[in-house]
Parts: structure tokens; C-alpha cells; sequence
């Protein structure tokens, strides 16, 4: 057998999944990759009016009900299709958020335990010093793995996608399933590095979720310091803005906030700056026992006489 019959035995068997063959009276097939899914026209005609109108429509589509999906990726289909179908897949997790050994895709390395760690498998089974900001526990297998940049990368990528399909097919449950995972990752931005902030508002801006948006807005200005003007950190917004997609109102509350809390800074500085010179003024008056504030005694001519 050559390498590359190898390789496609090794793909094929990678997705035998639920809609690797026919199935429950399947009867419509999607082709992604040279790869086939069988689904049933009725249920995608419903999610999708992109898709009830090719089955139903005057196309070669509702005759052969097979349809070939070009330039798409054959796992973003059929994480669509488990999100479109009922009771399919009851837990569904993105595939980006699995562990290496679960989705060897994804750039999501299983932690293994030390000699500290509990024999235990799942939930628990890591040690304190094994577990960091970057661990994250897979859905699937219940064991922890560190979530790498690329691997993050990837997760965005996913997203991104799914919300292009959402737009090119009309599919509610899909605009559904992103929000919330957008809104759940926006409010888990403890430990997160500002440019992966940067990059949730950029998707939140583009998802127009105003709650996600500024949730990563109050995040990004607890941590940046300036508008313009650079510092040791390079923590301003024109820095971690630059050839970013973010959308004007965005900016311009970012801004606003930023503003708001240099000027918060600045005043509470003034104000110290004022108690340091009222300490000093009480210090001198102690030293030469002088009043500043009392007036200076009056001047009387018989003090000349007398002298």
C-alpha cells in the first residue's frame, strides 16, 4: 500500500462518525474535502433557508441531493451539522477546545502528572504547582492540558468561521452557540495576555455583542495606561490598536475610559502632592514657631520711645 493510500485509509477512518454513512433515513449527502456527509434535507431546510431553498428550489440540487461544498473545511461542516441536528451531540464542545489526545488537531498538549499528582484520572488529578493560568480541562476526557497561543489561535479561527457560515447560510442556532461562547471567554479574561483580549473584542465588535465588547473594554483598561503617550510596557491603546479591526465605538469608549482613569491618576497625585506640602508647612511652623495663617502683630510707636 503506498504512503498515500495510507494516508487516506487514515482520513477516512478519522471521521467515522455519525454522518460518515447513511443513517435514519438520510437522504441528501454534503461533500466537503472529498469526504461525504450524509444528512437529511429536511432538517438542514429548516435550520436554513440557504439550504431549503437548494432542496426545494429549482436546482440540479433537489433532484441528486448531493451537494459539494467548495472551499470549506470538512470539520467546520460537521461541527455546524452537530450544532443544526437535535439531540445529536447533547454536549457539544468545539473541537478547538479539545486536548491533543482527543483532537490531535489541535494544538492542545495533555499535561502530564508529576510525582505530586494524585493517581487519579479526570477532574483533580494534576497537583497545585501542575496547574496554571493556561490550564484548561478538556470536556471530553476530563484531563487537563495547556492551552497553547496557537492553540487559541485556533479556537478564534473556529469561531470566526462558524460565524461566516452563520452569515452565508442563515443558521440562528449557529449566531446562538457562538455568542455564548464569546461571552463566556469574555468573562474569563483573569491571566489573558492584552493582545488575546484585544483579539476577543476585535470578534465581539465583528459579532456586534456589545456585552462582550465591554467586558473586554473594562479588562483593557484596568490593564493599559495611556492613550498615545508609550510606557516601559508599551500599554497604550494606539500600541495594542494598531491594524486591529476594532470597530470606531469601541476606540472611542476605550479611549474615554482611559482618559477617565488617567485623569482619576492625575488628581489623586495632585492631592497627595497637596498633603506633602501641608506636612511640610506644619513642620516649618513647629521649627520656628511661626503661625503662617495668623496675622502679623500691629506696630506701635510707643515701642520706639521705649527703645
Amino acid at each position: 500500500m503506498s504512503m498515500k493510500e495510507v494516508s487516506q485509509e487514515q482520513d477516512m477512518l478519522s471521521y467515522e462518525g455519525l454522518f460518515s454513512k447513511p443513517w435514519q433515513d438520510s437522504d441528501a449527502v454534503l461533500i466537503v474535502e472529498e469526504k461525504e456527509l450524509h444528512v437529511h434535507s429536511k432538517i438542514l431546510s429548516i435550520a436554513s433557508p440557504y439550504f431549503e431553498k437548494m432542496f426545494n428550489g429549482n436546482f440540479k440540487e433537489s433532484q441528486s441531493k448531493r451537494v459539494t461544498l467548495k472551499g470549506k473545511s470538512f470539520d467546520l461542516i460537521e461541527q455546524m451539522l452537530k450544532i443544526i441536528y437535535p439531540n445529536v451531540d447533547a454536549e457539544f464542545e468545539f473541537n478547538t477546545k479539545l486536548c491533543d489526545s482527543c483532537y490531535p488537531e489541535a494544538n492542545n498538549k495533555k499535561i502530564q502528572s508529576c510525582e505530586d499528582c494524585t493517581l487519579a484520572e479526570g477532574l483533580n488529578s494534576l497537583c497545585a504547582k501542575c496547574v496554571n493560568p493556561g490550564t484548561e480541562l478538556c470536556p471530553k476526557c476530563k484531563n487537563y492540558f495547556f492551552k497553547s497561543e496557537e492553540g487559541r489561535s485556533q479556537h478564534f479561527e473556529c469561531l470566526r468561521n462558524l460565524s461566516k457560515l452563520r452569515d452565508e447560510y442563515i443558521i440562528s442556532s449557529l449566531e446562538r452557540i457562538v455568542d455564548a461562547e464569546v461571552l463566556s471567554m469574555s468573562k474569563s479574561l483573569a491571566g489573558c495576555t492584552i493582545e488575546y483580549t484585544m483579539e476577543l473584542l476585535e470578534l465581539a465588535d465583528h459579532l456586534q455583542h456589545q456585552e462582550s465588547a465591554d467586558l473586554c473594554i473594562q479588562n483593557l483598561t484596568s490593564r493599559l495606561s495611556s492613550y498615545g503617550t508609550c510606557t516601559d510596557d508599551g500599554g497604550n491603546i494606539r500600541n495594542v490598536t494598531f491594524e486591529k479591526n476594532i470597530s470606531p465605538k469601541s476606540k472611542n469608549k476605550l479611549k474615554g475610559l482611559i482618559m477617565k482613569k488617567r485623569f482619576e491618576q492625575v488628581e489623586k497625585e495632585i492631592e497627595l502632592l497637596e498633603q506633602k506640602g501641608d506636612q511640610s508647612k506644619t513642620t516649618t511652623q513647629k521649627s520656628f514657631g511661626i503661625s503662617f495663617g495668623s496675622p502679623a502683630p500691629a506696630f506701635h510707636s510707643s515701642e520706639i520711645n521705649h527703645r
